[in-house]
């Protein structure tokens, strides 16, 4: 280097301690001009440009710097920062990877490329790396969290409440990790603590909505009500148009009754992270325009007992809207079929020639069902075939009762055992007894061996490969038992009599605090009191079911 070029690299480093980025940079360039593979010059731009937020230049500048050294860690570092800016993740991980060969024990490097392959959902890898951090760096309460974070998405939750108790431990005013501490309870179900952790990461921090928007969402699932929505309110205190935390407001309105305001808070579910695979198909949302003379898509956004639920306004939408289209998955398309023969029923993919989509959970506000009076609850609105069970329950005598014991995993809580239902299915009744039918799908080999000893039970499974062949077997019922299931829907709709088993703070649309629901006439709900017990709900079952044969046996011929 000579004397000159030492003289500028001095001034410029100088000028960039100084943060005279402008100078120093020119100055850099200048000496560049005269001496390309002057190294220190292109590190001092890569430094510069990445301090002063521009990706591109640095990234140019590290990489030229590197094909001189390819050795030189802060150029690496650069890098990959860099690239991270950029959104150019893998390739991001890929350059810090480079940097830990050079340094291995580093773990400040460790921290940024493992929390990189956590987004890329690498967890399995981002978790050993967060183990080697910790190996080096016990105390690291953020590495902890973290890790925590990677044990959750790998769906090791008590391992993760393991790993956020440390955190915490290790900090303990660590509002993050209290929340988070929160989330994994919550999804084990454990409302009543998760609210702790809340209140915890609310208290280390009253800035901190999203622990705020979480409490909320516990005090929900326990069926206080009027507590998650002042919870909600605080969040939208602060930030009025969070799409989240509205969308959670107007499903806990729901539970408390219908009205305008719950349904078009209902609506910001669908630019909620959960509904952001809901095709745009081209079409726009028909949002609060009326339906009248309109070209519709009913757009398939939901659960099968969802859509279920809402084919009762296809009628009156069919009478109003100039033309429809359903769009039907391919276990419901027969029943459907059947059920609204002028239908116009489309794949997932198809638009008919509709020019608005409306999903299907959105068609309460636009029927404007604001009061109960106001839900289209004639039964049935759909249409089982009635030679369809013949061939599995002809031999099967009367009285029949079907039971559903899992609904799907989330929430927590939902389902029950077939355990706990053994009061049940050994209930002493005069005459034949009650002969039960399983309409549960996926059954375990124990479940199988325990139905089969029960000796009353015609056990169904593959035989029910779409809602046509359960229709029909629901159909020739007298009585359906099910936890809150596709199920349950379905003999709503069919107008077969069904007891729900609910639990507590169950789904918005079986409302609060009651035995009925005005979406289904024919059903009644018995409910959780206390959260994940079921046995006083079994009990009121089983209390029930004697005074419902003699009833059915006076109302016979």
């Amino acid at each position: 280097m000579t004397d000159t070029l030492r003289a500028d690299l001095e001034r410029a480093q100088g000028l960039y301690k100084a943060r005279q980025w402008q100078e120093a940079e020119a100055l850099c360039k200048a000496m560049l001009a005269r001496a390309p593979g002057h190294f220190p010059a292109l590190r001092l731009l890569a430094l510069g440009s990445s301090e002063q937020r521009r990706p591109r230049a640095a990234l140019a500048y590290a990489r030229r710097a590197l094909r001189l050294r390819p050795a030189a860690v802060m150029m690496i570092e650069t890098e990959a920062r860099s690239l991270e800016e950029l959104g150019r993740k893998a390739e991001a991980e890929a350059a810090w990877g480079r940097a830990i060969e050079k340094k291995p024990d580093d773990p400040r490097l460790m921290f940024r490329r493992a929390h990189l392959l956590a987004d890329l959902r690498r967890n399995a890898e981002a978790l050993a790396l967060y183990d080697r951090l910790l190996a080096v760096s016990p105390d690291s309460f953020a590495a902890e969290l973290n890790r925590g974070n990677a044990l959750r998405a790998l769906r090791r939750i008590d391992d993760a409440i393991a790993s956020f108790k440390r955190a915490i431990a290790l900090k303990p005013d660590y509002a993050l990790a209290h929340n988070n501490l929160g989330n994994a309870l919550q999804a084990l179900g454990d409302y009543e603590e998760a609210i702790g952790c809340y209140e915890r990461a609310v208290a280390a921090d009253p800035s901190y909505i999203e622990a705020v928007n979480n409490l909320g969402n516990a005090l929900q699932a326990l069926g206080r009500y009027e507590a998650a929505i002042a919870a909600y309110d605080r969040v939208l205190e602060r930030k009025p148009d969070l799409s989240a935390t509205m969308w959670n407001k107007g499903t806990t309105m729901l539970h408390l009754g219908l009205s305008r305001e719950a349904w078009q808070l209902y609506e910001y579910r669908l630019k909620s992270d959960q509904f952001d695979r809901l095709p745009g198909l081209n079409l726009p949302l028909l949002g609060e325009r009326s339906v009248d003379g309109q070209k519709l898509l009913v757009q398939w956004e939901a659960r099968f007992g969802d859509v279920i639920q809402m084919l009762r306004y296809l009628p009156a939408l069919q009478a109003r809207a100039a033309q429809c289209w359903l769009q039907v998955a391919p276990p419901l398309r027969a029943l459907v079929a059947r059920s609204f023969p002028e239908a116009r029923i489309v794949t997932a993919g198809d638009t008919g020639e509709a020019e608005y989509r409306i999903p299907y959970t959105s068609l309460p506000l636009a029927m404007e069902t604001f009061s109960e009076s106001a839900i289209p609850s004639s039964v049935p609105y759909l249409v089982a075939d009635p030679g369809l069970a013949e061939q599995w329950l002809q031999a099967v005598p009367r009285p029949r009762v079907g039971l559903v014991w899992r609904g799907n995993p989330v929430p927590a809580h939902r389902s029950a055992s077939l355990d706990i239902l053994k009061p049940l299915l050994a209930l002493s009744l005069p005459g034949p007894g009650l002969q039960w039918v399983t309409l549960q799908k996926g059954l375990k080999p124990e479940e199988r061996e325990q139905l089969a000893a029960a000796g009353n039970v015609l056990i169904l499974d593959d035989e029910l490969a779409s809602f046509d062949e359960t229709a029909a077997i629901v159909a020739k019922l007298d009585l359906v038992i099910s936890v809150d299931s596709a199920v349950a829907h379905l003999a709503g709709a069919l107008g077969c009599p069904a007891w729900i088993m609910l639990k507590l703070g169950a789904d918005w649309r079986w409302l609060s605090a009651r035995g009925d629901t005005p979406w289904y006439p024919t059903l009644r709900l018995f409910r959780q009191q206390t959260l994940g017990d079921w046995h006083p709900v079994v009990e009121a079952l089983c209390t029930a079911l004697p005074h419902w044969l003699s009833d059915l046996e006076s109302a016979s011929p």
